[in-house]
């Protein structure tokens, strides 16, 4: 069995030490967050059913980072309409100038991609 630990840039991944020599867990390697794929640990060679289900894991990130995206799409109007109150009401001129440019950029975007359909 495997063991999933989350850490900020990447998920360790572990396999469970059956063989009672001490150590509870053997780190097999890392799942990078950014790129989604497996490194090794140089020392320890993970088996043909560990490399599959390492390959489910990273299919469920995958996966998962699809269905945020959705939330965050199905979300945006509620949130445009939120950050647009709170720019009116009681922004910084920093958080103004953020809300601006992200603002622009998002537009700048949307119409290039309107260009390409």
């Amino acid at each position: 069995m495997l063991i999933y630990v989350d850490a900020p840039k990447f998920v360790k991944v572990f396999r469970e030490n059956t063989s009672g020599d001490g150590a509870r867990r053997i780190r097999l390697g890392v799942i990078m967050k950014g790129l989604l794929d497996f490194r090794e640990d140089p020392k320890m060679v993970p088996t043909d059913d560990e490399k599959a289900e390492i390959a489910k894991a990273i299919a469920s990130f995958e996966s998962a980072a699809d269905k945020q995206t959705q939330a965050d799409v199905l979300r945006f109007p509620e949130m445009a309409r939120r950050i647009a109150e709170y720019y009116e009401t009681s922004a910084s001129d920093f958080e103004k100038r953020l809300i601006s440019v992200a603002s622009l950029e998002l537009t700048r975007k949307l119409r290039r991609a309107g260009k390409g359909e």
